[in-house]
């Protein structure tokens, strides 16, 4: 099947040829052009004498983040939840479409607990018995003496 844009003529040893024509342009978003430039960008980079940021970059948050730990811990923590949610079976997995993080908010939800006993994720709280009621202690009515 041939394409608009596709040129087709046959070689000398009788096979097929196949040329695309790319002269009225492609599909290739054109109002990018400038900020992609290499020869822009340096130019830029000279002028005001700093890279230009990436919109990601420029966008980050910063603060104090030093309660939580190292990006190392963080990293650990992260890789043993998925351990442990891929420990759990398949069908409690599916029922989280296989993400923990819907395992996790789940969880958080009071609202959730009697579910999350009958999929046994958490123990059920015992009921405490109740105290016995201790019977009261009678004296033996003794009559006075006369």
């Amino acid at each position: 099947m041939k394409r608009p844009n596709e040129i087709h003529s046959e070689r000398a040893n009788g096979r097929l040829r196949v040329q695309i024509d790319c002269s009225e342009g492609g599909r290739t978003e054109q109002t990018h052009r400038d900020t992609c430039n290499i020869n822009t960008i340096m130019q830029k980079a000279v002028s005001q004498g700093v890279m230009p940021l990436n919109e990601r970059i420029a966008k980050a948050s910063y603060g104090d983040f030093t309660e939580v730990g190292s990006f190392q811990h963080m990293q650990n923590t992260v890789k043993q939840a998925e351990s442990e949610f891929m420990a759990l079976p398949s069908h409690i997995r599916s029922f989280f479409k296989n993400d923990p993080g819907k395992l996790i908010d789940f969880l958080q939800r009071p609202e959730n607990k009697k579910q999350a006993i009958l999929l046994g994720l958490i123990k059920p709280t015992p009921t405490p018995a109740p105290e016995p009621v201790p019977e009261p202690v009678t004296q033996p009515v003794t009559q006075p003496e006369s």
